[in-house]
């Protein structure tokens, strides 16, 4: 059984602000608490700062659910957003880095020191 309780964990850092948060997803779509396989996921979502605007809004192709369960441990999360960031451009789409970003499951942070790409092969 899992703890639905989630507070969100954002990181700012200009232009981007990165979000974890969880929207009762699961592996088949909604998260169902009455399927034992199933297990609650959490999305991120990248917002960028708008200065049209004065404002952050999201991005285009910007929010994908991923692999990381709701009771992963926030500095694994922690770990994850900053992966995230690292790989951002502010010059240019972003969509095929953040889709590779939705394969993020707690298990690429066990060996932090491995550099990040080595630790996304095979992820799909």
């Amino acid at each position: 059984m899992y703890d639905l309780d989630f507070t969100d964990i954002i990181l700012q850092s200009y232009p981007f602000k990165i979000c974890w948060e969880f929207l009762e997803e699961g592996h088949e779509g909604d998260y169902n608490p009455d399927d034992p396989e199933d297990t609650p996921l959490l999305r991120f979502s990248v917002d960028k700062w708008d200065p049209e605007y004065q404002e952050y809004a999201g991005i285009q192709d910007g929010s994908y659910c991923t692999r990381m369960p709701i009771n992963t441990p926030r500095k694994i999360l922690y770990y994850a957003l900053a992966e995230i960031r690292d790989g951002l451009r502010d010059d240019a789409s972003n969509k095929r880095y953040l889709e590779s970003m939705s394969w993020l499951c707690p298990e690429d942070f066990k060996n932090p020191g491995v550099p990040s790409n080595a630790r996304r092969i095979g992820n799909g």
